[in-house]
């Protein structure tokens, strides 16, 4: 995936981690608020061949999300991260 800086990726990644843990919002709060942000990133990207490739990355990330989720979710609860209560189906 594009990442310019590992240290700055991973700074940024920690504040917002902080926030998630100072607020505990519901699990599908964050994911639609993330969804949100992740498209105000790619539309602040000026050139629309780059947003189409940003997305496609995105896409191609899912399959590793889901394979992971599981080690996550537990790591997650670890952390304090309380799970989803409700099912999406």
């Amino acid at each position: 995936m594009f990442q310019d800086d590992p240290e700055e990726v991973e700074a940024l990644e920690q504040r917002l981690v902080a926030v998630l843990n100072r607020e505990s919002p519901r699990s599908m709060d964050v994911i639609h608020a993330l969804v949100n942000i992740l498209t105000l990133a790619i539309a602040t990207v000026a050139c629309p061949d780059c947003r189409k490739a940003i997305a496609r990355e995105l896409t191609k990330a899912v399959p590793e999300m889901l394979e992971t989720a599981d080690q996550m979710a537990a790591e997650a609860q670890e952390a304090g991260f309380a799970p989803v209560e409700r099912h999406l189906h």
